[in-house]
């Protein structure tokens, strides 16, 4: 994320930038914040970013726009904040469709305005069209013309910008966790899950199934005993789709591990999602009706 980027008008860089770090805040409201330093390509170069558009686009979407105003690039590098509003469903869409990549791509397209004051040296080489030297002059960021590629690698797209917000997917349930040792198991858990969405969000869809599995076995009471204390015939119904769902997890392999006559099955990226959407609507009810509170 450290490569420069040239802010050209004319035959000349007036702005260089670089994106120092991606982060998200929000729960209810996500938002991504992208620090840009900025700086003059020379000393004798100052420039001021009068009212500049940002659109952040991941493979065509656009997650949300900014606004640069009253910024200014000098010799010496400065940093501001930019900050997209976006929502859970983007964000998720982004991380479905990364495929086996190894990081997540992104594009920063700026456009707008911006005035550029430069005192040229007596050897320097000047063009027609460029600013006179002392006077203030305005110039025109053409819409389509400043686009900046940012990589970020998988790893930290989740810690950076998925799990502050918790926008693995955009299915929200509750699952309540009791306080003190009764809540160990819960806790390891729900550890689990978060192994798991960290894996789906890196693209190691096998490994999702494994800690879903691993966070079964945590549940208190696992495997048989979990719903002992619900009434017939609900305890019998729900034991039996329970089971369905601890097969499925215990049937998803990665595709190398799969060999003639195997019953199970070579996951991939959708396989994974919705074995964490049911974990997740499973631990919700589970955490309910058995009293975890």
């Amino acid at each position: 994320m450290a490569d420069d980027w040239y802010w050209n008008v004319g035959s000349r860089s007036w702005v260089i930038s670089q994106v120092r770090s991606v982060q998200s805040v929000g729960h209810l409201r996500p938002r991504i914040l992208i620090t840009l330093s900025v700086r003059a390509p020379l000393d004798h170069v100052t420039t001021e970013i009068q009212c500049v558009r940002a659109r952040l686009i991941s493979q065509d979407e656009l997650l949300g726009q900014s606004l640069i105003i009253g910024e200014t690039a000098r010799g010496s590098a400065s940093a501001f904040d930019l900050e997209f509003p976006t929502t859970h469903r983007l964000i998720h869409h982004v991380t479905e469709k990364l495929g086996q990549t190894d990081a997540v791509p992104l594009e920063l397209s700026l456009y707008g305005q911006i005035r550029v004051t430069w005192t040229p040296g007596p050897d320097m080489q000047t063009m027609v069209g460029e600013p006179s030297s002392g006077e203030p002059t305005e110039m025109h960021l053409v819409e389509g013309n400043h686009r900046m590629q940012v990589s970020i690698p998988r790893s930290d797209w989740y810690s950076k910008v998925i799990a502050p917000i918790g926008a693995t997917d955009f299915l929200h349930v509750e699952i309540r966790i009791p306080k003190g040792t009764i809540g160990d198991a819960w806790r390891a858990t729900a550890t689990l899950l978060n192994q798991a969405e960290r894996a789906y969000t890196i693209g190691d869809d096998a490994a999702v199934f494994n800690h879903l599995r691993g966070a079964f076995d945590s549940l208190p009471g696992a495997k048989q005993n979990i719903f002992d204390s619900l009434p017939e015939p609900k305890k019998s119904e729900i034991d039996s789709l329970v089971k369905a769902l601890s097969q499925y997890l215990h049937a998803g392999r990665h595709v190398n591990v799969i060999v003639a006559g195997d019953k199970g099955f070579p996951v991939d990226h959708q396989d994974a999602g919705l074995a964490i959407n049911l974990m997740k609507v499973l631990l919700s009810y589970v955490s309910q009706a058995i009293g975890a509170v």
